[in-house]
């Protein structure tokens, strides 16, 4: 059945309209997610931070094995480091101040064929207190050539 013109609205089959709508609950949209991942209450010291992570693309084989975020303040190793995925989480950092912390990122790598094969990276992010109710922060550790 087709509905009708309205106001010189084009003609929509019903049959459309439920495609459409099987479509949106089969392929969600993830902004929702994205907003909650950056934003934190500005009034609170304590963020939370995850992202992707890799090794020094000279040593392409290796994988992250290890993430620590180090400040004048503390020093937080992710909780867990996903090398296939190429992923860290679990960094809770308690005393970022309002204004922000330059905080020193260290990733550690292994050879998945020699484990006594080790390589690391250093480098330096900001870290700041998103607007918002979260606390979660996302922060990328790609190295770049």
């Amino acid at each position: 059945m087709t509905v009708r013109s309205i106001r010189g609205k084009p003609n929509v089959s019903r049959g459309a309209i439920a495609t459409l709508a099987a479509l949106a609950l089969a392929f969600p949209v993830v902004t929702a997610t994205t907003a909650q991942n950056a934003a934190a209450d500005p009034k609170k010291a304590t963020v939370e931070v995850k992202g992707k992570v890799g090794c020094d693309p000279v040593n392409e084989d290796f994988n992250p094995t290890a993430v620590e975020f180090a400040s004048g303040q503390e020093t937080v190793n992710a909780a867990a480091v996903n090398a296939a995925a190429g992923t860290y989480s679990g960094v809770k950092l308690t005393k970022v101040p309002k204004k922000g912390a330059a905080i020193e990122v260290t990733i550690t790598c292994k050879n998945p064929d020699n484990a006594a094969e080790t390589d690391s990276w250093t480098t330096n992010v900001t870290v700041t207190r998103p607007q918002g109710a979260g606390i979660t922060r996302t922060v990328s550790l790609l190295k770049e050539t």
